[in-house]
């Protein structure tokens, strides 16, 4: 729960029969601002990025109930950063375990670093190092591509991608130059949320204040160099201009990739609303097909 006091973090039992959820229980996070999960692939453990400034961990049970919190580790305080109303102190936006369950990595969008966190024995967090993004960039999420050792950082506060090469035996990452989401764009404009196709060629970020979707795509080597913009494609549920406004007018905060990357659905926070995007799997494109719904944020 994304509160300023100390946040909380549930588990739920999922019937996909009737798509009822169940309450299992809840703990505390041990920080504010609770605003990401993360689990193993073993379903055993669980991280929790608060953005007041800390990342814990629990252990889960074979049910899936939280069973204890393993580890808090306390964000380093490195003074204001360049954007003042934004980076006043840390704040990790995002925990996400690489594939192996060794390391976890925490973009801090206070400190302008991608934590490394190297995982031991499914309980306890030692930090490894960091990797330094230009300043007043805010690293917001991340993701790893499916089948190269590439990880793409998403800098919320200028808008832009940087590929990472991985090393999975240390966690240390090895940027390369960023690229803009939103080439050009005037006003304000947050990026939010970054997903890659399952089969690795196409990266799809959201923008808040210009209220789209990029669509990048992503050559063989996966390299940020050798990322293309193929579209834009709004996701207003009114064709209206693709100029950036703030506030904005959808918010596109989060969207998820379904039904084997078919479609992909966005969840605009502003206009209480969730659009259906188709996607052309080939260009890696994506089209309107008149299909919205509304939902209160």
């Amino acid at each position: 729960s994304e509160v300023p006091e100390e946040g909380t973090v549930s588990a739920y039992s999922f019937d996909a029969r009737t798509g009822q959820l169940k309450l299992l229980n809840s703990m505390l996070t041990g920080g504010s601002i609770a605003c990401h999960v993360s689990l193993t692939r073993n379903e055993r453990t669980l991280a929790v990025a608060n953005y007041g400034g800390s990342v814990a961990l629990f252990q889960l049970s074979a049910e899936g109930k939280l069973s204890q919190r393993s580890d808090l580790q306390l964000a380093e305080s490195l003074g204001v950063g360049v954007n003042k109303e934004r980076q006043e102190g840390p704040h990790p936006h995002m925990a996400h375990f690489d594939a192996a369950n060794k390391h976890l990595l925490v973009p801090d969008l206070g400190l302008d670093r991608v934590m490394t966190y190297q995982v031991q024995g499914e309980r306890n967090l030692r930090l490894r190092g960091h990797m330094a993004v230009a300043p007043g960039s805010g690293p917001r999420h991340l993701v790893f591509h499916p089948t190269l050792s590439v990880v793409y950082v998403l800098n919320e506060l200028l808008s832009t991608v940087i590929a990472c090469h991985y090393d999975a035996s240390s966690g240390e990452l090895l940027p390369t130059d960023p690229v803009e989401t939103v080439p050009g764009a005037e006003g304000q404009t947050e990026a939010a949320a970054i997903r890659i196709s399952g089969d690795g060629k196409f990266l799809y970020v959201s923008n808040r204040g210009h209220d789209s979707i990029t669509v990048l795509r992503v050559l063989e080597d996966g390299l940020v160099e050798h990322l293309e913009p193929v579209a834009l494609c709004s996701t207003s549920v009114d064709d209206g201009r693709m100029v950036a406004q703030w506030p904005p007018r959808e918010c596109p905060r989060d969207f998820a990739l379904c039904c084997k990357d078919q479609y992909l659905i966005v969840g605009n926070q502003n206009s209480d609303s969730l659009v259906v995007l188709e996607r052309n799997p080939e260009l890696g494109t994506l089209s309107k097909i008149g299909v919205s719904v509304s939902c209160s944020a």
